[in-house]
């Protein structure tokens, strides 16, 4: 059976929270675990949920993702270099179906990228079935100003969910020990 989006949710939340607990354990102190590690934990939790044909893979380029998606007409690459790389891909046989990209600095910079590349990716594939419908983006947070930070992302998504391309969901945020995480889910525009 395949991994259902409450899966990989819960996934990315459990990834950031192992990254960051171990992190705490090797290093004696409450800093940021570095974005690999975060990615190494978000793989070993998606895995664990992984269907019998399922697969994910790490560092995939764009251009590889999309190298088989008849692209849509009017389909924007502007945020998407094919020589960059997702920092996690799913896989249903030699099909890509979701991306995952992970943020460690809450900088809306970064994210905003991250975020219109997502978007472009889902909309470009929105005409092919079962391939690359949704992108999650996975944000964690180490400081003691988090719940600031977490208001800040928040509100953030809520003023740019939605384009004519897209949606973001509602942001989901889970706390623990001044520490956080935020997934972002985001699939084509119903109307695209």
């Amino acid at each position: 059976m395949a991994i259902k989006r409450g899966e990989i949710t819960e996934a990315l939340h459990r990834g950031i929270r192992t990254a960051s607990e171990d992190y705490r354990i090797w290093s004696g102190t409450l800093a940021q675990p570095p974005e690999f590690l975060i990615v190494v934990e978000i793989a070993r939790a998606l895995n664990r949920r992984l269907g019998g044909c399922e697969s994910l893979q790490l560092e995939v380029q764009f251009g590889v993702l999309l190298e088989n998606v008849s692209k849509g007409p009017g389909a924007p690459f502007k945020a998407i270099d094919p020589r960059n790389k997702a920092d996690v891909a799913l896989f249903n046989g030699d099909r890509p179906t979701c991306i995952i990209e992970v943020k460690t600095n809450p900088a809306h910079g970064g994210i905003v990228h991250d975020l219109e590349r997502l978007r472009d990716i889902v909309y470009t594939c929105r005409n092919e079935r079962r391939v690359l419908n949704r992108g999650f983006l996975a944000i964690g947070l180490s400081s003691d100003d988090t719940e600031s930070k977490i208001d800040s992302i928040v509100s953030f998504f809520k003023d740019k969910r939605n384009s004519n391309r897209a949606r973001a969901k509602p942001p989901s945020a889970k706390t623990w020990d001044n520490q956080a995480s935020i997934v972002v889910e985001v699939t084509a525009a119903r109307n695209g």
